[in-house]
């Protein structure tokens, strides 16, 4: 629950708080270096669409490498790529198991052959709505691996990196 800016987490008899504060109304208070890869993990969908044009068109980031369980067969691919072009990077889109610590190293790898891998945005993950009473643990296993499992992947496997930002969406 949220509770005046404070996010709280009851387990068992703990409450647990985090505080949540707001970095920036503008969405700029990062700088990244605009000769530079930013890789984006489910980059095809409507929130990595937009986050790929604010990497664009806000920092001038210059190279996108946007993974998609379907790759660049999945239609709206080419139409993504082309936009980003108009604006001025160069991108593609890539294949990438986020449960498969190969799959992650080798889009990692390749994603920084043209500029330096500066940038990770983890937005990949799988949607399974339900009411809370028909939530069951396959359910739950099937939306939480892409999430939970390609962060600590894609952490693990970038850690040697000098990163601008690495960036979770929930």
């Amino acid at each position: 629950g949220s509770f005046g800016g404070t996010e709280l987490v009851v387990r068992g008899d703990q409450v647990l708080t985090r505080k949540l504060r707001k970095v920036s109304g503008s969405g700029d208070a990062i700088e990244l270096t605009p000769q530079s890869t930013a890789l984006l993990t489910g980059g095809l969908g409507a929130l990595g669409r937009r986050t790929a044009r604010w990497l664009v068109q806000r920092h001038g980031i210059q190279n996108i490498v946007l993974t998609s369980r379907r790759g660049d067969d999945a239609p709206e691919a080419s139409e993504l790529i082309d936009e980003l072009g108009a604006l001025g990077a160069s991108a593609s889109v890539v294949r990438c198991d986020l449960e498969n610590r190969a799959s992650v190293q080798a889009v990692v790898e390749s994603a920084g052959i043209k500029f330096p891998l500066k940038t990770v945005v983890h937005l990949a993950g799988a949607l399974d709505d339900c009411l809370v009473g028909e939530l069951t643990p396959e359910r739950l296993q099937r939306v939480m691996a892409p999430k939970l499992t390609g962060a600590k992947l894609l952490s693990e496997v970038v850690s040697h990196l000098d990163l601008e930002a690495f960036i979770l969406f929930s």
